[in-house]
């Protein structure tokens, strides 16, 4: 079974009310269809809940006979359930599940930059978080012994060094930081205003 699959697209694009920075992203989720009248019911049950399901949201359906197939750009879907090359290519194995989600948090973290209005504490999370993540594999779905199994892995960027003392050095950095901010802003509260 191909996994739920979701792209992101690295284009820029300006926000139109701030211009600023803003992330084109292309999401695509596909499922497997077992039952389709059952199926059938659930999606009527689902458009009269919510509208949610119309083209005018910016939310896009397909489905054939195997896959039911939702994403925010028409064409995207459209290829996708015409079949052809519609696998993602993940840096794991992630067939043969019921379930599959894959996040490249680093990928994401790289469209984060520093903002002007950044503070020092902000800064220093950004970037120890862009040297730390790397990404993000769940996968599973079956159902066992009265309930669903499903295993997750978190990947990080340094391969060599134990992971438990990346964490604490990810975390101490960042302490360090906060708690030199906390200290300058109690001298600058307890500091007596010479402008008077």
């Amino acid at each position: 079974m191909k996994p739920d699959s979701y792209t992101f697209k690295n284009d820029k694009g300006n926000d139109t009310v701030f211009n600023s920075y803003k992330p084109d992203i292309n999401i695509l989720f596909s499922v497997s269809i077992g039952d389709n009248p059952s199926f059938d019911k659930l999606v009527n049950a689902g458009k009269k809940m919510s509208e949610t399901m119309h083209k005018d949201s910016g939310i896009y359906n397909a489905r054939n006979d195997k896959y039911f197939v939702l994403g925010n750009r028409q064409e995207n879907v459209s290829k996708y359930i015409a079949g052809g090359n519609n696998k993602f290519d993940f840096p794991g194995s992630m067939d043969d599940h019921p379930v599959a989600v894959y996040i490249n948090i680093f990928k994401i973290l790289t469209e984060i930059h520093p903002r002007p209005g950044m503070d020092s504490v902000e800064r220093v999370v950004l970037a120890e978080s862009k040297n730390m993540w790397s990404d993000i594999f769940l996968t599973g779905g079956e159902f066992k012994d009265d309930g669903f199994i499903m295993h997750t892995e978190i990947n990080l960027q340094d391969k060599n060094t134990n992971s438990l003392k990346q964490f604490n050095r990810y975390v101490d950095n960042i302490s360090k930081v906060m708690v030199e901010k906390k200290k300058k802003e109690r001298e600058m509260w307890t500091k007596p205003d010479s402008t008077f």
